[in-house]
């Protein structure tokens, strides 16, 4: 193996050095150690080698090719016990293993939505036009019942999603409000549509014209997932296809069939993470904490990462992370409904 040295006058320069290279294995990994000279390794104020080992690691990541470091392994204390033995403990941990577990345990276990029922929050979102970066506002969401009907207008479109038709006068719909941050001024509005387990999708507007909806259209792939079966540290990936209203507009016009419009194929990863005690501006609560994290087709990082505080009256407090559409997004509530 032959080492050049390199810089903005010289790109490429007569070879400084030779070295070896060799594939190791660790913990199933495949890993390029490749060893320099103890002169090349060190004339760099920035180098991939040791300094004083004259050796680099490689390996690939993710479809990429990444620097490692050995570490060393500290031994921990390991139990042993019988399998019979595994109901005893888990019986005696007081501790929810699963969401269900979890919401069950809140002190408001027992409420059930009404019509009329409404959250308040304080929220902050970073923004690119003003000085400091972030914007507050005042939002709200609100229940609105659960006899309601979507998207009926696009039923003549050709191989619309079941669920749309089986859905009609069935659906929760929820109100959510945004005003600027000393209440007085509606920024914007949206609703969304959900049954018990399934979000089907949202429509929004500004209020200067409430006749231009914006929003978009999901239709699960994947067999929805209870709460009493997203267990502890177990995330669950949710697959669906999303379709913008703009598209159905345009099916309806021209008459294309649902799928020959532009469908986004989209998958997230849901994880409970746990019960924990949260305060926020509305007070200290219990809570089960939950993410959801975010992927487009064809990519390996997720593309957003949702943080959900939740209770059985909702969500109290939410932390985004969404770089391809808002850096951050924090909401914390500052009041909720009453408990039935």
């Amino acid at each position: 193996m032959k080492f050049f040295a390199w810089d903005w006058v010289n790109p490429v320069s007569d070879p400084i050095g030779s070295g070896t290279w060799k594939e190791l294995t660790e913990h199933g990994k495949t890993i390029i150690e490749v060893s320099a000279p103890s002169d090349v390794a060190q004339q760099s104020t920035w180098s991939l080698f040791d300094s004083v080992t004259g050796k680099a690691y490689l390996t690939e990541v993710d479809g990429f090719v990444r620097l490692v470091a050995p570490a060393e392994a500290h031994p921990e204390e390991e139990y042993v016990f019988e399998a019979s033995t595994l109901p005893v403990i888990l019986d005696s941990f007081n501790y929810p293993l699963t969401l269900g577990e979890c919401l069950a345990s809140l002190p408001d276990a027992g409420y059930v939505k009404k019509v009329g029922d409404k959250l308040e929050y304080v929220a902050q979102q970073d923004v690119i036009w003003n000085d400091d970066g972030k914007v507050s506002y005042v939002e709200s969401i609100e229940y609105k019942g659960n006899t309601f009907s979507w998207l009926s207008k696009y039923q003549t479109i050709q191989n619309l999603p079941s669920w749309v038709a089986n859905s009609q006068n069935s659906l929760n719909k929820d109100l959510f409000s945004r005003f600027s941050a000393d209440g007085e001024t509606l920024v914007a509005q949206e609703e969304s549509f959900y049954s018990d387990n399934v979000f089907y999708g949202f429509q929004n507007w500004v209020p200067e014209d409430p006749e231009s909806l914006f929003g978009r259209v999901i239709t699960p792939i994947s067999a929805s997932v209870e709460n009493g079966s997203l267990h502890l540290n177990q995330p669950v990936t949710h697959q669906q296809e999303r379709v913008s209203l703009a598209e159905l507009d345009f099916g309806l016009s021209f008459g294309t069939p649902y799928d020959g419009l532009a469908i986004e194929q989209f998958s997230y990863d849901q994880e409970y993470l746990g019960k924990v005690s949260v305060t926020v501006p509305a007070g200290t609560f219990d809570a089960c904490v939950v993410t959801e994290s975010n992927f487009v087709a064809q990519t390996a990082a997720p593309n957003a990462i949702y943080t959900y505080w939740q209770t059985n009256v909702g969500t109290i407090k939410r932390s985004v992370y969404d770089p391809m559409w808002v850096t951050t997004y924090d909401r914390e509530a500052t009041k909720l409904p009453a408990v039935n």
